[in-house]
Order: structure tokens, then sequence, then C-alpha cells
């Protein structure tokens, strides 16, 4: 189901109307933390059944205020390089075959 609302606090409190609990939130930033959990370990999560929201920033990324309240923070896609800002779309498309993908 695909559903636009106008702010974020409107799509947590839907999702906990609808599931009759309220979904655990990830964030995704592109700084390395430890407290980070990586794809494997979101992956085994995802199976639980439970609500989960993936929030994914633009720009200049989400805000620190936003991730230190989010449940969880994922780990940041690695390269090759120190460089690690993409586009959201690339990330996105990357993030969603790590946690989705063929094992």
């Amino acid at each position: 189901m695909i559903q636009v609302n106008n702010a974020y606090a409107e799509v947590i409190n839907h999702i906990a109307e609808v599931e009759g609990v309220e979904p655990k939130t990830i964030a995704t930033c592109a700084r390395q933390a430890p407290a980070n959990i990586s794809y494997q370990k979101c992956r085994t999560m995802l199976k639980d059944n439970k609500p989960y929201v993936l929030a994914l920033g633009t720009a200049w990324g989400l805000s620190q205020e936003f991730i230190s309240a989010a449940d969880y923070v994922l780990e940041p896609i690695a390269g090759k390089t120190d460089y690690n800002h993409l586009s959201v779309r690339s990330a996105a498309a990357i993030i969603f075959d790590r946690l989705m993908g063929q094992q």
C-alpha cells in the first residue's frame, strides 16, 4: 500500500493505527557510528513481521536530531574510497538490494 502524508509523525501514527503497534524506525546515515546496525541484523529484524519505517535523507542527509530519535541507524554504504555520498535513488537501490535481495 502506498500513501502520501504531510509529515513523518503522520506516517508513524498511521502505521500504528493500522498495525496496532508503533513501528520501529530505521534511519540511514553516511557517517559510521558505534551504534550502527549491520544489513544482516536489519534483514533478520525485518523477518519478524513487525512494522518498520526506513528513512533516507537527501542532500545533506537526515538531521542529527532525527537520527538520534530513531530506534536504529543502518550502517553506511561502504565503497573502496572514503567518498560515501550517493544520490538518494542510488543509496535506496543499494540498501533495498542488501535488505531484500537474494542472499
